[in-house]
């Protein structure tokens, strides 16, 4: 499952898309990225213990 899907599927993400379609995607994108940051930062964390 995509980030996004997973998003999309939350209710104040799904109301988001609908009310701001173009802000959503942009945020999508935001939170896709920090994500991703912080699992490589658990993941290297997790190799040093």
């Amino acid at each position: 499952m995509k980030y996004e899907d997973f998003l999309a599927g939350e209710t104040r993400y799904n109301s988001l898309i609908k009310s701001h379609p173009e802000i959503a995607n942009e945020l999508f994108k935001l939170a896709s990225e920090n994500a991703q940051a912080k699992y490589e930062e658990y993941l290297n964390l997790s190799k040093t213990l």
